[in-house]
């Protein structure tokens, strides 16, 4: 719905109603994020894990290809209206699958009551807190990378369409055959070299993105 309601918006006359559909947009999508990350622990063994954690890895980098990078293309073609209009479509037809399933039923004994006191209680784990930061940096330096990209492409001189080619097919096609690849080894090569291992591989990419950028500029 918020989709849609931007497809109707100008956004150079109504920036602020845009930004708000926006942070709606983020905030279902990360609540959805947790839900299906809950259910696909649920549903795969502890060994299943890094090769299903690897498809879901695809998975998502195939709709950012879709979204960020076909959407580009079909926003300047077709324009802004159309191109929300079908991208609200693709969202409610990845809908449908879970309308059709059904989740085992737990015992009410083992249902998670949902509190504060079980976060007070994930908080003092030992060395939770190490993870947590962890966490946060991994991923916070690859988005802060991403983010900045288009921005800079656009500096240089490339068109929408450009952007949508190289940043949303070509780059996240790259990335849902990574993440197939790592799904298969994660299990092999063991959960903490992996870490190691991908995060060493991801900041080489990262730092070669001043020098695409340098050169496409000479």
């Amino acid at each position: 719905m918020c989709v849609v309601v931007c497809a109707f918006l100008d956004i150079r006359s109504n920036f602020a109603a845009v930004f708000i559909c926006l942070l709606f947009i983020c905030f279902f999508a990360a609540s959805q994020d947790i839900a299906t990350d809950a259910l696909a622990v649920s549903l795969l063994d502890k060994d299943e894990r890094g090769f299903g954690n690897g498809i879901q890895g695809a998975g998502n980098n195939l709709g950012k290809g879709l979204g960020g990078g076909v959407g580009l293309i079909l926003f300047q073609k077709i324009g802004w209206r159309p191109t929300f209009l079908i991208l609200a479509l693709l969202v409610a037809l990845a809908a449908i699958p879970t309308i059709f399933h059904r989740e085992r039923t737990l015992p009410r004994s083992k249902k998670a009551k949902p509190d504060f006191l079980g976060w007070i209680h994930f908080c003092r784990r030992p060395r939770i807190w190490r993870w947590l930061l962890l966490m946060l940096l991994y991923i916070m330096g690859r988005s802060m990378a991403v983010g900045m990209l288009r921005p800079l492409l656009v500096d240089v001189g490339l068109s929408i369409a450009d952007i949508g080619w190289i940043v949303g097919i070509v780059g996240f096609s790259m990335g849902t055959v990574a993440a197939s690849i790592a799904g298969l080894i994660i299990d092999r090569l063991g959960r903490k070299r992996s870490l190691i291992a991908f995060g060493l591989v991801s900041a080489i990419a990262i730092s070669s993105y001043p020098c695409s950028v340098t050169l496409r500029v000479f």
